[in-house]
């Protein structure tokens, strides 16, 4: 039911068109192959249009670095060729635009930006050397040399680099006072600040200073475009505030993380002592609570020792603290990233007395890492990874790079210089490194006492004194009836995360790390809570019992840690239930004494709850650290991964459960003779979906508030939903985008008239009327509505259409955030096929002009506003649209 237009734009490169081959999502390759060979001649034109353009640079600036003449006729002669190559440019990128896919027409906009600034820039150029002619030209006579005129430009070198801009709020203020300094005694014309103030503009902020002032050389009008745009000291304090209040919590003690948190710090509060906003009282102590809220544990510590009982922290004494507590982080890594290289000198020494007490002080030295986990303690020292199993150390050993028999770093086994060799084997390789060969079928009580030997064994030659041999769990390679007997429950892994819908906020969602699945798969309620656009596809699910399940849609999911800054992009399909409950039962972890200083990654892991995403095995490994701490329960573990700690291992159920739930989860793709099938079988009619809340009631209100004029046409209202208070006006925006659209008008003719003739016609209609904004009431709701233009070569009436973006916003909502969604009303394909199968003939037709046969309520319209005029030098007309709009 929404009468609004969604403005889609694409994004490329100009060398190069990138289309995923491989994607179940993807169009045929017949006509995806077509359509890039199209693309991609419209490029290599448009890029050598640019390139003509460039070359006129290049002769300009090898003119001026040799002070050579440059004749006003072979000036204009540029100018002329500057404005044709400009027109070929533009016709050129709106076929582009017209061809390429929706989302990869941001790319081309940037494309189009960096050739008008190219232009500009020449355009600047040229005509400061045309006045330069001028100039030069009404000298008296002696002032003129041999009869022919010398041009020179004598431009003062700026004292510094120019800043830049990027268009964020915060950084305004440092940009203002910086250029203006530079400028304020510069001896240059206004037409070369005005070109260095364009060229200091980047990111958001490029392109926000109109054509129209560049070409008229008004320096301080564009000055004053910035400064009313930018100039809102109460949103800069808000996102000082906002950074303030979401300091990034560190996730190890590490003097670059500590660093990055004290510059962040810093950085919001004298920004906001800039702005005459100082720390006092309360202020100050939230400031210092955040602050330390964020620290790691150990600092934390040590800062809360320096505060005496009873006595309020100080901000410039915390932040004194945290920069010498970064000093000493600082050289303690040093000292440690150090000791690799001196083992390796060692070693390479001639047995002298000298060189052992060389390799004795290393050997002693209390700043010992281990490069397997990071511990305090020597590699071969490390319990975790005793604990591993045998292709877990091998893996772990090759991606520390360190030696495979004395587990040192800073040579290969073959350099090795320790003379031990494993007492198995008596291969050079560390014992925990030893890979048994494949024998018979041994009992289960054979295998745990050799097992429980090899570990005693490797203990011992580590440290024969350690109390952890004591701790070494005994693992088994066969399975026998104790498994049937066992009431132990295994512990799946879940997490909470952050997933952004379709307006970009975030909603929390309960995912399962599942290591049995070869894809993600994302629950159908929280798919329709996020409103993101789906794909087809045709993906067959197996689970358990080779139970199979078809999966239709799927989407393109944005997810966030809520532990560190991890992020990530993954493409889902969309079930209706992923997975069952997790954990099937309740879990009494009160006596397991979780550490509290530990984020976990599901704080509700021991609570039965529904699953709304499961990540595919291939993703899980990559989520894992190194870290491990073993819980009391002596069968339960927390490991440390991207996405905060997770539980692992098993437990005991405080009550057993009649039945036991097993999950598992196995995602494979069609094979050939499945293909076959189908093709063969009748197409299978896909239920009809249930509507939500919002559709139904959608639909209660267009019952409770149509009615039709004396004609019998339709009016209705628009499903605003309680945010429509919050809609801000976007008249400004609009404003600029349709003199854009203007502009690019006059540059092409054809296109003009034709946009002309359908507003025309739709003002001819009464399908728009003229209103005078003089008569709104103060703080009335309104919005405006940015057109433009879309082609429809196919069509045999009208080629050009004008449809209306109500997507576009300024500040927090647009038109379509604020209205409800309603069902669909057309027939699905299905009934419409089967409809032309029951008669010899078919017949189809076009209503015209179908959709604005249906009025707005008039005391909607006014959310239904654009600006037109046929010609730019009347003046500026308000339209607002009394018919549903065009959709796209």
């Amino acid at each position: 039911m929404r009468p609004a237009v969604l403005d889609h734009s694409t994004t490329e490169d100009d060398e190069e068109i990138k289309l995923d081959q491989d994607s179940v999502f993807s169009t045929p390759k017949c006509a995806k192959g077509g359509k890039m060979a199209e693309l991609k001649l419209l490029i290599s034109k448009r890029a050598t249009v640019k390139g003509k353009l460039t070359r006129i640079q290049s002769a300009i600036v090898a003119a001026q670095e040799n002070a050579t003449a440059i004749s006003t006729a072979q000036l204009r002669v540029y100018s002329k060729n500057v404005e044709k190559y400009y027109s070929e440019f533009n016709e050129v990128h709106d076929i582009v635009m017209q061809t390429v896919h929706d989302n990869q027409r941001d790319a081309q906009e940037v494309k189009l930006i960096e050739f008008e600034e190219l232009y500009n820039e020449v355009q600047v150029v040229i005509e400061t050397l045309l006045d330069a002619n001028r100039e030069r030209s009404i000298l008296p006579a002696g002032g003129q040399h041999n009869g022919q005129q010398q041009v020179v430009i004598h431009q003062q070198s700026l004292r510094a680099p120019l800043p830049t801009f990027d268009g964020r709020y915060e950084n305004w203020p440092r940009f203002k006072s910086m250029f203006l300094d530079l400028m304020r005694n510069s001896p240059d014309s206004d037409a070369i600040k005005l070109f260095h103030l364009d060229k200091s503009l980047v990111g958001s902020a490029a392109g926000i200073i109109d054509a129209k002032t560049i070409q008229d050389n008004n320096y301080q009008q564009a000055w004053q475009i910035l400064e009313q745009r930018y100039e809102n000291k109460r949103l800069i304090i808000d996102v000082h505030i906002q950074g303030i209040m979401q300091l990034k919590k560190m996730a190890k003690k590490s003097s670059k993380e500590l660093r990055s948190l004290i510059d962040e710090c810093s950085r919001h509060v004298e920004n906001l002592k800039f702005h005459d906003q100082l720390l006092q009282g309360v202020s100050e102590l939230m400031v210092i609570h955040i602050l330390s809220a964020a620290l790691d544990q150990e600092t934390r510590e040590l800062w809360e020792a320096t505060i005496e009982h009873g006595v309020l922290p100080n901000y410039v004494d915390t932040m004194d603290f945290l920069r010498k507590r970064c000093l000493i982080l600082k050289r303690c890594e040093s000292a440690v990233s150090a000791l690799p290289s001196l083992k390796q000198a060692s070693s390479k020494v001639a047995p002298s007395s000298k060189a052992s007490k060389i390799s004795a002080v290393v050997a002693t030295s209390s700043e010992i890492v281990c490069e397997l986990c990071g511990g305090g303690h020597p590699n071969f020292k490390c319990s975790a990874f005793i604990k591993m199993n045998n292709e877990q150390r091998v893996a772990k050993v090759k991606d520390a790079k360190v030696c495979f028999n004395c587990l040192r770093k800073g040579h290969m086994v073959r350099a090795c210089p320790s003379q031990r060799t494993c007492v198995k084997c008596n291969q050079k390789h560390h014992i925990m490194l030893h890979l048994d060969q494949v024998e018979g079928c041994v009992s289960s009580n054979e295998k745990s006492k050799d097992k429980a030997s090899d570990h005693r064994e490797v203990a011992g030659k580590a440290d024969p004194e350690s109390p952890e041999n004591e701790k070494v769990s005994v693992t088994t390679s066969c399975v026998g009836d104790g498994f049937l007997r066992s009431s132990n429950q295994v512990l799946l892994q879940t997490a909470m995360v952050d997933v952004v819908d379709v307006h970009g906020r975030s909603h929390a969602c309960r995912a399962l790390l599942d290591s049995g699945s070869q894809a993600h798969i994302l629950s159908k309620a929280m798919a329709q809570v996020l409103g993101l656009p789906t794909l087809k596809c045709n993906i067959t699910v197996v689970g358990a019992n080779s139970m199979k399940t078809q999966l239709k849609r799927g989407l393109n999911l944005n997810f966030m840690s809520r532990y560190s800054d991890f992020q990530d992009s993954i493409t889902c399909l969309i079930s209706d239930k992923p997975t069952s409950i997790v954990p099937s039962v309740a879990i009494d972890a009160s006596s397991w004494n979780i550490p509290p200083e530990l984020q976990l990654a599901d704080p509700l892991f021991y609570k039965p709850s529904e699953i709304d995403l499961v990540l595919a095995s291939s993703y899980v490994w990559d989520l894992l650290r190194t870290k491990r701490v073993l819980l009391d329960n002596r069968t339960a573990s927390l490991r440390e991964t991207d996405l905060g700690w997770i539980i692992t291992g098993t437990y005991e159920p405080y009550h057993q459960a009649s039945q036991t739930v097993l999950i598992a989860n196995v995602a494979v793709q069609d094979t050939l003779l499945d293909r076959l099938d189908r093709f063969c079988s009748i197409e299978e009619v896909e239920e009809p979906q249930s509507s939500n809340t919002e559709e139904q009631e959608v639909e209660q209100y267009f019952v409770e508030t149509y009615r039709r004029d004396e004609f019998g046409r339709f009016i209705v209202k628009m499903p605003f939903r309680e945010t429509v208070s919050e809609l801000e006006s976007n008249r400004n925006l609009a404003l600029k985008r349709f003199l854009a659209l203007e502009r690019k008008l006059l540059r092409n003719p054809e296109l003009r008239n034709q946009y002309i003739e359908f507003m025309g016609e739709y003002e001819r209609l009464g399908h728009c009327k003229e209103i005078t904004e003089e008569d709104d009431t103060r703080g009335m709701l309104r919005y405006y509505l940015p057109h433009h233009a879309v082609f429809k070569l196919t069509s045999s009436s009208t080629k050009v259409r004008v449809v209306f973006d109500a997507s576009a916003k300024e500040s927090k909502y647009s038109l379509n955030d604020v209205m409800k969604t309603g069902p669909s009303v057309q027939n699905d394909i299905f009934t419409v096929n089967l409809r032309f199968r029951q008669h010899v003939f078919g017949f189809s037709g076009d209503v015209t002009k179908m959709f604005r046969q249906i009025l707005i309520d008039h005391s909607q319209t006014r959310f239904l506003r654009i600006f037109w005029r046929e010609d730019s030098a009347k003046p500026l007309r308000v339209l607002e649209l009394v018919t549903r709009p065009y959709s796209a």
